[in-house]
């Protein structure tokens, strides 16, 4: 969706032009959420790139590997994830890893024949090693080698045969399926030799859970892991609400959005980051997605932790309830800040004496736009990051018709939009949508107020 959209484009604007990346984002960011920005994630380019895990396999991924952000491998080898996790080792293997890889246990010692064909697979010996008998490894070349790997000429011999040897086998992608657009199947369908092998398509449960025999490898592969998902709507008090109504009305399937949030709470250095608009749009009236409560709980608020709208970031793990109540109402919208903050009050839940910081009240669309206004003139942060089927003509339709939609739903709003749109004469440039429409060449009375409705549209959603 759009959130992820969003969560891409930034990626790639911060490793590709980290100036403007930050130019954008630093004014939006008080003190507070720069040093969690710095201590969560930091604003410096990916030099070291990430690693994907997900149910499904989108268009996003695509975009992140072929950017070159989608790039560091996790093994399937705890000793050799470790050395990775601690960055005591490169993709590239050097003659002076050596050491290191014998006495982390990379290395088993004696080597055994398993031991051995672990190794090749890794790219830790070269194809062709074999135990010569139950205390010597056979090179390639006929070198013999004591399996103990003792210092000295043992740890020589192998070491020349791994000098300059990438690792093998390490992924950049796990996913269980994938769903997206024709040019993600192509992309698919054309990956080759590293690229192929380090996109690796396994259960759901591999992706969803820690548990079935190797926590200890997937904790080690989920190092410094931010888990990402969206909800509808979140309470200041820690809960959120992503698949279904308080009135029993499912909306999607809560897939598994629930196991992240736990896991991102047992992997040591995970965290857990829940997106969501401020606001919607219902009935023609804008409505706070911040609630102070709400009768239906997807994800619990013992598991609170990250919350981001566009306003901003609530750090709420760990914190106490009025805590998390002052920094929810700091990512809420202006105009629902005060009432939170008395139905707060109310329950005894927030100090009679704190007032919003005024830093906070300017959490309005408006100065979205206004902060937003400079990178957008020089093209950054375009509607559709990564193209669309619409052409500009069509791109303006939509937001057109979305204006449309949300001041027509009430009667007054409707019948303010229709007197509005009366005195909307089309210029030669709207013309063109209008033809898209078919509308350009109105027949009748009816075609004619439709017209100028769009008309209206197209004008108030341009400004």
């Amino acid at each position: 969706g759009a959130l992820s959209d969003a969560i891409v484009y930034g990626l790639k604007l911060r490793c590709s032009d980290n100036a403007s990346y930050r130019n954008t984002l630093e004014p939006m960011l008080d003190a507070g959420t720069r040093l969690l920005v710095q201590s969560v994630g930091g604003l410096e380019p990916l030099q070291a790139g990430l690693y994907g895990a997900s149910e499904m396999v989108m268009d996003g991924f695509m975009e992140l590997h072929q950017a070159g952000i989608l790039k560091r491998r996790v093994y399937d080898y705890l000793p050799l994830q470790n050395l990775h996790n601690r960055r005591q080792i490169g993709n590239v293997l050097r003659a002076d890893d050596i050491d290191m890889l014998v006495e982390s246990g990379v290395y088993p010692r004696p080597l055994t024949e398993d031991a051995v064909q672990t190794l090749i697979g890794f790219g830790l010996l070269p194809a062709g090693s074999v135990m010569a008998d139950r205390d010597h490894l056979r090179l390639p070349d006929g070198t013999l080698v004591d399996a103990l790997l003792p210092e000295g000429a043992a740890r020589d011999a192998v070491a020349a045969a791994i000098d300059g040897v990438r690792l093998a086998n390490g992924r950049y992608l796990h996913g269980a399926f994938f769903l997206g657009s024709h040019a993600l199947y192509d992309w698919i369908r054309g990956l080759k030799g590293e690229d192929f092998e380090g996109f690796c398509m396994t259960r759901v449960s591999h992706i969803n859970e820690l548990y079935g025999g190797q926590e200890a490898l997937q904790l080690a592969q989920r190092h410094e892991a931010r888990f990402f998902n969206t909800c509808m709507m979140h309470t200041v008090l820690g809960a959120a609400v992503s698949d279904a109504l308080e009135n029993g009305q499912v909306v999607s399937g809560v897939g598994g959005q629930y196991n992240f949030v736990a896991m991102a709470h047992a992997v040591p250095t995970g965290r857990s980051v829940l997106m969501l608009r401020a606001t919607r749009e219902s009935g023609g009236e804008v409505q706070s997605n911040i609630l102070w409560n709400y009768g239906y709980t997807t994800i619990p608020r013992h598991l609170r932790d990250l919350v981001v709208t566009e306003y901003g970031v609530a750090d709420l793990r760990g914190q106490s309830d009025e805590e998390c109540i002052k920094r929810m109402i700091g990512i809420a919208d202006a105009r629902f800040q005060d009432e939170l903050a008395a139905r707060a009050r109310s329950a005894g839940k927030l100090d009679t004496a704190w007032s919003i910081p005024e830093r906070y009240r300017r959490n309005t669309p408006e100065h979205i736009v206004q902060a937003l206004s400079a990178a957008k003139a020089k093209g950054l942060f375009p509607l559709f990051p990564f193209g669309a089927d619409f052409d500009a003509t069509e791109e303006k339709l939509v937001k057109a018709l979305r204006w449309l939609k949300s001041n027509t739903q009430q009667t007054l709003s409707r019948l303010g939009t229709i007197l509005s749109a009366l005195g909307a004469s089309p210029s030669s440039a709207e013309q063109t949508c209008l033809a898209r429409m078919g509308f350009d060449q109105p027949r009748n009375l009816h075609e004619r107020l439709y017209a100028r409705l769009i008309t209206l549209a197209l004008r108030r959603s341009a400004e």
